[in-house]
Parts: structure tokens; sequence; C-alpha cells
């Protein structure tokens, strides 16, 4: 018998999201993986270019955008009198969507915990609040790292037969099979926003002793005020310095183009659940230097195929910027070594095994 599921992933952004959106990349390509081994999925989404095809139905809400309270909504009537085996979530803001239905079709609910403020550092009191409740309130729980798997079970004390963990993941088809030609080119990929470190990297790149390199800047739109703030402040900084780059916005395909040129990729963020830039820039054979943050320890294996520095230590992540740029042998031996790092542990055909045999396992439960 066919297992049918019913995801529901963010509302507000479209898959693929140009605009950041690891989730939606990643529950979307988990919806598809599954349809592909014989699940039936119903997904949730505002995309208006994906289309349905076998065992993939697409229950696409009317408008690109939309809040919580109405694609909810959306979602209820969609599906409260549809044959469901399970209802899985991805991100805390349909939770109460899940739950819903969860409870009157008495069926488990899934949440898959990609990336959230509690289990790095609070900031957001409602959706902090929102993040801890689905996770108190679902039959099963998905870490996309062994930080946030480590950091629920301490912060909410959850059972813990009632959490997996399934590493975040990418589908190596979208990646280059061989080296790019790299160019003397610094790379940052990321939001805006203080915490990435992005006051290091603007005194970085206006340091003289880096001035035969170019830095870039690739981000999304901005949303908050501090990312408007820092976004304009590097728009005027690469204006009047032709050593600075800024490309905001760019498409998938446009990404992994910068990823494959560039000689390093820098992370200095003080706090990372994941660290999604990372695999993607190391698929591309791109060594990474990052702040030992969370999830970076679980994807950068230090002097092998990267560096890892202690958090705060902005010396030493100059000097093993400076160690790294100077010898182009280095660049070579932990790129390979980073390429081969995520065909190891974060590849999409890997995962969605994984995926396969989780679902199956808890569907068998029911």
């Amino acid at each position: 018998m066919t297992k049918k599921i019913c995801m529901i992933g963010t509302q507000f952004l479209g898959v693929p999201a140009n605009n950041g959106g690891a989730i939606e990349y990643l529950s979307f390509n988990i919806a598809k993986g599954l349809s592909d081994k014989g699940f039936e999925i119903t997904y949730f989404s505002v995309d208006q270019s994906i289309k349905s095809k076998q065992n993939f139905v697409i229950e696409r809400f009317p408008s690109k955008k939309t809040n919580g309270f109405f694609f909810s909504l959306f979602v209820l009537f969609k599906t409260l009198f549809k044959k469901s085996d399970l209802i899985y979530v991805s991100g805390c803001s349909m939770i109460f969507a899940g739950l819903i239905l969860s409870k009157l079709k008495r069926i488990p609910l899934v949440y898959h915990e990609f990336n959230h403020n509690p289990w790095v550092k609070p900031r957001n009191k409602f959706y902090d609040f929102l993040a801890a409740f689905s996770v108190k309130n679902s039959d099963y729980v998905i870490a996309s790292s062994k930080f946030i798997k480590e950091s629920i079970l301490i912060k909410t004390g959850v059972n813990p037969a009632k959490l997996f963990l399934v590493s975040n993941f990418i589908n190596l088809k979208e990646f280059p099979l061989n080296p790019a030609k790299k160019e003397r080119k610094i790379l940052f990929v990321g939001r805006l926003v203080k915490h990435k470190g992005i006051d290091l990297l603007i005194k970085l790149a206006e340091q003289k002793e880096f001035r035969e390199w170019v830095f870039e800047f690739g981000c999304p739109e901005p949303f908050s005020s501090e990312e408007k703030k820092y976004f304009k402040k590097i728009s005027l900084l690469a204006e009047s310095n032709k050593r600075i780059l800024f490309k905001p916005n760019l498409s998938r395909k446009d990404l992994i183009r910068e990823f494959s040129s560039a000689s390093v990729l820098l992370l200095p963020s003080s706090q990372e659940s994941f660290g999604m830039v990372l695999v993607e820039a190391m698929a591309c054979f791109t060594p990474c230097i990052a702040f030992s943050a969370g999830g970076t320890t679980e994807i950068i294996d230090n002097n092998l195929n990267g560096f890892l520095v202690n958090q705060k230590d902005k010396k030493m992540f100059e000097k093993r910027l400076n160690e790294l740029i100077k010898d182009e042998n280095k660049r070579i031996f932990f790129g390979l070594n980073a390429r081969k790092k995520v065909e190891e542990n974060f590849s999409f055909i890997n995962s969605i095994k994984e995926f396969e045999l989780f679902f199956n396992k808890i569907m068998v439960k029911k």
C-alpha cells in the first residue's frame, strides 16, 4: 500500500529560493526524493513554477507570499478531508496547522528542525517559543546536525527516542564534477547580520595585505533593519573599492558558479546551527575557513579540508587566511578533501536513503 505524506513547508519563500532559502531547498528535495521512492507526497508551497508529477502533488497557495495564519487555513482546508498517513512540518511557523491535523486525523506529526535560534542563541521570544513548542508536541523530531540534536536534548528534555539525526544535504548533480579554474577571490555568502562576522569581513577586505585579492559578498534580499544597514554599507564600499564585489540575490546557478571560481570561502560566524554554505562551497572544491561555532565543526576537518578557528580569535582567523592565500598547493589539497567530505557525508543520495528508512520505520509503528 502506498504511504501518503502531507509535507508542509515554510510559507514565505518559493523553491528554488534565491533568497537564501536553505530550508525551502532541503524540504522540497526531500519531498521529491521520497516521491521517487514510492511515497505519495502532497507538498504545500507558494512557488508558482513547480509542477505536480506522479506521486508528487503540489498544493499551491494562490499568492506568491502570505502570512502564517492564512497559509495555515489553506493547509487545513486542503488536507482535513484528504487521506494522509503522516504530517511533516519544516519550519516552526506552520507547527499549529500540523498539530491540528495530526490530532484530528490521528496520525503522527514529524517536525524537521533545520535551523532555529533557541539551539544557538535566543533572539526572538515568539519564534523561540514556537521552536520549543514544536519539538515538545511533535511525535518525532528530525535534527539536521549533532549540535542541534544535543542542544534540543539539553534545552527541552524531550524523550531521546523521538529525536533523530539526518544531516542536511546537497544534490551533487547541481555541482561540477571537477575543480574549476580558481580566481584570486575570497568569498562570503550569507545573510548580512552581525553574528555572521560581517564587520570582520569588511575589515579584512580593506586591509592592504590582501590588495591582490578580491573580496566578494553574496547575500539574499535584506529583510531586517540590521541587514539593510550592512547592505547599504557594503554597496557603498563596492562603489569606492574595486577589490570589493557585491552580488546580492544570485540565482542558484550563479551562486554555484561563484563557489566554483572562488579560492577561499570565509564564514566567521559566532553561531551556526549547521553551515549549509560550507557544504556548497566544499562541493565546488573550495576550501573554507570558519569559526568553531556549533555545526561548523561537523563539516570542516581542521587542517584537512579547511581551517577551524576558535571563536573570537580574529587574529588567528586572519593568520589562517594569509596562510591559505599564499599556498596554492594547500588550497588544492584542502579543496579535493573538501569535495570528498561532501560526497561521503552530505549527498542527497545518501540522505534520502536515511529519510526513506526513517519514514518507513515510523509509519510501520503507526
